[in-house]
């Protein structure tokens, strides 16, 4: 009986165009993406970059000791430069929110330029080698790191001094709850003639006349500049914020900082003179002036508002470095 209750369910769906998509189950909801914080040390000396970003390390060289390294919720890649000083069995240590040192990662003993990049190629390097656990018999626990971590390395482990090895981070969602919703149609049949949420995205709207259906149709802002609006099914109008529709960056009202970016600064230590991505949002930069860091700097009013571009200097209305979400 349960069976029949769900095809008729399912049937009625989709006689009238709505959409409605479960999901399988055995599929997982992916992890909100967000700034994570990773602790990592390695036996005997590491260097930890962050989407080619070298992080600045105060444990570098103990491995009794774990350094704390910001992961922003953009970044795409950690890798960790390790070296064994001791000519005995080297390893690294770490954890981050959603990922830990294990086998998934890739490690090689040859080096290349550009290995911590995000556009290297590792496909060619060996899965990375565990040679212990956070607490087993080699290496006391590191407070403050996953019990799940391991301790990774080459599978050389003794004859390989030095070790570069990266993590691609695992797909996470930026904009949990978006979507079109169930009320978005994809078909005419059953309707009455008017406008309706389009399954396309949340910028457009769908109209049926004579049961067509005129799909994707553009909201059109208010006056050229505008900010841009977005289809509200209730309000059966576009408007600048949507209660029915959540689409990254579509509730410009609404906006609440995702990912600063790999590149924001919190300090000054070792830095040239000059301007960069603030860690406290993306509508503002930071400067560093003989070492002094001037954070917050607001970027100019506008409308639409600007965003701080890193890799172009200036505050931009798109912004490829810096990531804010409905």
């Amino acid at each position: 009986m349960k069976s029949v209750l769900i095809g008729t369910f399912v049937a009625c769906l989709r006689l009238f165009g709505a959409v409605l998509a479960a999901p399988a189950a055995d599929q997982q909801a992916l992890p909100v993406c967000a700034d994570q914080l990773l602790v990592i040390t390695g036996d005997n000396k590491i260097d930890v970059y962050v989407d080619g970003v070298r992080a600045i390390l105060a444990n570098a060289d103990n491995w009794r000791k774990s350094d704390t390294v910001t992961v922003a919720a953009s970044a795409q890649v950690v890798a960790v430069r390790g070296e064994d000083t001791t000519s005995s069995v080297g390893g690294i240590l770490g954890s981050g929110a959603n990922f830990v040192t294990d086998g998934s990662w890739k490690c090689t003993a040859t080096f290349s330029n550009g290995w911590e990049t995000i556009s290297f190629d590792d496909s060619s390097w060996s899965s990375a080698a565990i040679v212990g656990r956070n607490g087993g018999l080699r290496w006391e626990k590191i407070a403050g790191i996953d019990s799940d971590a391991s301790w990774i390395w080459t599978r050389k482990t003794v004859s390989d001094n030095v070790v570069y090895c990266r993590k691609t981070l695992p797909p996470c969602d930026p904009c949990p709850g978006s979507g079109t919703g169930p009320v978005c149609i994809a078909s005419c049949e059953g309707r009455r003639d008017g406008d309706y949420q389009s399954c396309k995205g949340c910028k457009v709207y769908a109209t049926c006349s004579n049961g067509i259906l005129y799909d994707e149709r553009q909201c059109t802002p208010s006056a050229p500049g505008a900010l841009p609006l977005v289809w509200d099914d209730t309000l059966k109008r576009c408007d600048y914020n949507s209660e029915t529709c959540k689409a990254c960056g579509s509730n410009i009202n609404k906006r609440s900082v995702v990912g600063t970016g790999p590149a924001c600064i919190a300090s000054c230590d070792g830095r040239l003179d000059g301007d960069y991505q603030s860690c406290k949002g993306c509508k503002m930069y930071a400067s560093c002036s003989n070492g002094i860091l001037h954070d917050e700097r607001p970027c100019a009013p506008s409308n639409p508002p600007l965003f701080w571009d890193d890799s172009k200097k200036r505050c931009e209305r798109e912004s490829t470095t810096c990531t804010e979400c409905s």
